[in-house]
C-alpha cells in the first residue's frame, strides 16, 4: 500500500501540472525543433532488487538511454517563454546480441516548460536561455537472464533448452526539471540542451512475465521510486 503522504504529494503534482497543462499546453504550435541525446536514470528499486535475486548488477551504459525530443513552441516574431511537447526515450546496450543478462527501458513523456531566463555569454552567438519544467509518462522496464545449457533444437520444450527469463514492470513516472540551453554555432545543431531531473517513478503494474501473468512472492519488492536523472540533447535541423 501507498504512504498517505506519497499519495498526497502525487496528487499535489499531478493537480498542479495538468492545471499547467490545461492552460498552456496547445496554445503555441507555430514552430518546432527537433532534439536528440543521451538520458541517464537508475533502474526501478523493484528492477534493481529483481537484478540482485539474479545475481546480476545492471551496469552505467545499460542504465542510459536514447532519447528524441519533438518541441513545440510559439512563432519566433512574437517569442514565449513557453514551450511543450513530447520525449521518447530507450535504452540500447539490450539490443546487442550475445549477452546473458539485458536490462531494458522503453518510455514517453510528455513535456512542458518554460524558458524564462536568457543571457548572452562572451562571443556566444546567442542567448544561453535557462529554465525550468514538468513531464508525466509511461515507462516499461525490462530484465532478461539468459538460463539453460542445451542448444539441441529436441530439447526445445525442454526448460534445460537455452532462452531468456523475462521479467517486465509498467511505471508511472513524473518528473520536475531543470536546464540551461547553451547556443552553438554549427549550422546544423543550433542548441546543446542540459537538464537535471527529480523524478518519482511508481509501479503501476508488475513485475510479469511475457504472458502478462503477475510474478508471485513480489511482497517484498518496492512499487515506488525517486531520484534524480540527467540528459544531454543536441538541437538538430537536417
Amino acid at each position: 500500500m501507498l504512504r498517505k503522504d506519497v499519495i498526497l504529494s502525487l496528487k499535489l503534482f499531478f493537480i498542479v501540472f495538468f492545471l499547467c497543462v490545461s492552460i498552456f499546453s496547445f496554445a503555441y504550435t507555430d514552430t518546432f525543433a527537433d532534439w536528440y541525446g543521451i538520458f541517464y536514470s537508475e533502474p526501478s528499486k523493484c528492477t534493481q532488487r529483481i537484478a540482485e535475486i539474479a545475481g546480476r548488477e545492471i551496469g552505467i551504459f545499460e542504465k542510459m538511454a536514447f532519447v528524441y525530443s519533438f518541441e513545440m513552441n510559439a512563432n519566433p516574431r512574437y517569442p514565449s517563454v513557453l514551450s511543450s511537447g513530447f520525449t521518447f526515450k530507450s535504452t540500447f546496450m539490450n539490443y546487442f546480441p550475445g549477452k546473458d543478462f539485458n536490462y531494458g527501458l522503453l518510455g514517453v513523456n510528455y513535456d512542458m516548460y518554460a524558458k524564462v531566463l536568457g543571457i548572452r555569454i562572451g562571443n556566444a552567438p546567442r542567448e544561453t536561455v535557462f529554465g525550468f519544467g514538468g513531464s508525466i509518462g509511461i515507462d516499461v522496464e525490462s530484465l532478461q537472464l539468459l538460463v539453460g545449457q542445451s542448444n539441441d533444437i529436441s530439447d526445445f520444450k525442454q526448460n534445460d533448452f537455452k532462452h531468456y527469463n523475462t521479467v517486465q514492470n509498467i511505471n508511472l513516472l513524473g518528473l520536475l526539471k531543470l536546464f540551461v540551453q547553451f547556443p552553438l554555432s554549427n549550422k546544423n545543431i543550433n542548441n546543446l540542451l542540459l537538464s537535471v531531473n527529480y523524478y518519482l517513478n511508481v509501479m503501476l503494474y508488475g513485475p510479469f512475465m511475457p504472458n502478462l501473468e503477475l510474478v508471485d512472492s513480489t511482497s517484498d519488492l518496492e512499487r515506488i521510486t525517486t531520484g534524480y536523472s540527467i540528459s544531454l540533447q543536441f538541437q538538430v535541423n537536417f
